[in-house]
């Protein structure tokens, strides 16, 4: 009889009250300063949200080693359209960044991403940020214990 494959622990779960500047877009040409500046403030934002949201209950802490995996969710604001997925990946990576900030873990641990895009008729967009630590979280699969 084998082991079951532990369940993943969640570690974050915060609500970053931007979305990604156009400009952090891989193929937008702004100058250098002015992408560096967008990716500071969204980097903040999550920063400031994944405190916050540490600061309630509920959560475990961060492992000290060991994957973690990612769930973005991103509800653009009225008039933005969707991004495709590496586009969109590489604009968060001031709010991935900010968040394992906050959770004192690099992110360099993060071995896989969900994102997930949503365009609103809302004047103001949001990331949704959640973190696991643990085995894959999306279910099983033959690979899965080779994934963790």
């Amino acid at each position: 009889m084998t082991d079951p494959v532990a369940a993943p622990v969640l570690v974050l779960r915060a609500v970053v009250p931007a979305t990604p500047h156009t400009c952090l877009r891989p193929n937008h040409r702004a100058p250098r300063i002015a992408k560096w500046r967008a990716g500071m403030d969204l980097k903040e934002a999550a920063f400031l949200a994944a405190v916050d949201a540490l600061s309630g209950a509920g959560f475990a802490a961060v492992p000290a080693d060991g994957p973690l995996w990612l769930e973005a969710a991103v509800y653009w604001e009225k008039g933005r359209r969707r991004q495709d997925l590496d586009g969109c990946i590489s604009s968060l990576k001031g709010a991935i960044d900010g968040a394992c900030r906050a959770l004192g873990a690099d992110d360099g641990r993060i071995r896989g991403i969900s994102v997930d895009q949503v365009t609103t008729t809302e004047p103001q967009g949001a990331v949704f940020l959640t973190v696991y630590a643990g085995p894959w979280p999306w279910g099983g699969g033959a690979d899965a214990e080779e994934r963790a």
